[in-house]
């Protein structure tokens, strides 16, 4: 499944403006559109739009989308470059700004590599328990993505009393 059949995505016939239903498979249990949802529906947008990859992209959250309720996204591409371009994706619903992404598209030939900060030491995910999914958040995107536990107390443990780190 690609992101856009995933989010429900619709593009509209100018290929700078899309549709986002927010229907429950991205909602957040507090039934309004989930942010990573807003951000992979702005970057398809702008991917889409500038036919060319994300390089970096961040979201700026106004105001809450429904569930229920449609995201118009309109497409802005500002500075178009010989290898990269700028571009940002407008999210509203009706005439109210939700979330704008600003993203940089294109490819980079940077010979530069490396891991700049020590991660933390857990399993492989195959090795992680899975994270249960409690029955009230079942209608929301929660239940179509898989979440697992690499650190910490899964959700059915949470008893309101804190817990001690795991030692690294």
């Amino acid at each position: 499944m690609d992101a856009r059949q995933f989010l429900g995505l619709e593009p509209t016939d100018d290929p700078l403006r899309w549709r986002l239903p927010v229907t429950p498979a991205v909602s957040t249990p507090g039934h309004f559109l989930y942010g990573g949802c807003g951000l992979a529906a702005g970057i398809v947008a702008l991917e889409a739009a500038a036919e060319r990859p994300t390089v970096w992209a961040t979201a700026q959250y106004l105001a809450y989308a429904p569930t229920g309720g449609v995201v118009d996204w309109e497409v802005v591409l500002p500075a178009v470059g010989g290898g990269t371009t700028q571009g940002r994706a407008i999210g509203r619903l009706g005439d109210r700004e939700v979330l704008t992404v600003n993203a940089a598209l294109g490819h980079h030939q940077l010979e530069a590599s490396g891991t700049w900060v020590t991660p933390p030491v857990v399993p492989p995910p195959e090795e992680c328990p899975l994270q249960d999914v409690p029955a009230m958040f079942a209608d929301t995107v929660l239940v179509r993505v898989e979440h697992r536990v690499a650190r910490g107390r899964p959700l059915s443990e949470l008893d309101g009393q804190p817990g001690e780190a795991e030692s690294a």
